[in-house]
C-alpha cells in the first residue's frame, strides 16, 4: 500500500488487517508530514532612490517557530526583505518537525536593478518669435550615473503653460 499526504501535520492512519477466519488486527501509524516551502520572489526593476519589498507571499500553516527564512547574501532572517541596492538576492525558505530532525528546503532568486534616473535638459532654437511660433526642441537629458543609457525608452509630455499658469 502507497499513503501519500500532502496536507502537514500530524495524522494517525489506522490500517486493519481482515483474515480468513473473520478476525481484525488494526495497527495505528503516526504520520508527521512537514509542509514543503512553495514560493518564487520575482525580479524587480526599479529607479534608483526607491526601495522595494521582496515578499515570498509563501503561506505557512505550520506551528510557528518551525520556520526559518535565510536572505542571501547579508543573512536577513526576516519574511520579506526590503532592498536598496542593485544585487542578487537569494531566499532560503526552511519548515521543520517538532524536533527539527526534518527539514523541507526551497530557495529562490530574485534579481533587483536600481535604473538611473533621467535627468530632463532641452534646448530649442527661436524661442521667441511672431505667431505662429515654431520651436524646434533638442533632447539633452542625461542619467543620474553620467552613463548615456542608449537602451531606455523614453516617453515625452509637452505642457504649454500661459503668462496666467494655464495650460494652453
Amino acid at each position: 500500500s502507497v499513503i501519500i499526504c500532502n496536507q502537514p501535520g500530524d495524522f494517525v492512519y489506522t490500517f486493519t488487517l481482515d483474515d480468513d477466519f473473520g478476525c481484525s488486527y488494526p495497527h495505528d501509524m503516526q504520520l508527521k508530514v512537514v509542509q514543503q516551502p512553495d514560493f518564487v520572489i520575482d525580479d524587480q526593476s526599479i529607479c534608483i532612490g526607491e526601495e522595494t519589498v521582496l515578499d515570498p507571499q509563501f503561506d505557512y500553516v505550520g506551528t510557528p517557530g518551525l520556520i526559518g527564512y535565510n536572505w542571501g547574501p547579508n543573512g536577513e532572517t526576516s519574511e520579506t526583505l526590503t532592498v536598496t541596492e542593485n544585487g542578487e538576492y537569494t531566499l532560503t525558505i526552511n519548515t521543520y518537525n517538532n524536533d527539527r530532525s526534518l527539514t523541507c528546503t526551497k530557495s529562490d532568486t530574485a534579481m533587483v536593478v536600481f535604473n538611473p534616473n533621467p535627468i530632463a535638459d532641452f534646448s530649442g532654437d527661436n524661442l521667441e518669435h511672431c505667431a505662429p511660433l515654431t520651436v524646434n526642441m533638442s533632447d539633452l537629458t542625461t542619467y543620474s550615473d553620467g552613463q548615456a543609457h542608449t537602451d531606455i525608452t523614453l516617453t515625452y509630455q509637452w505642457s504649454i503653460i500661459d503668462q496666467y499658469n494655464q495650460v494652453v
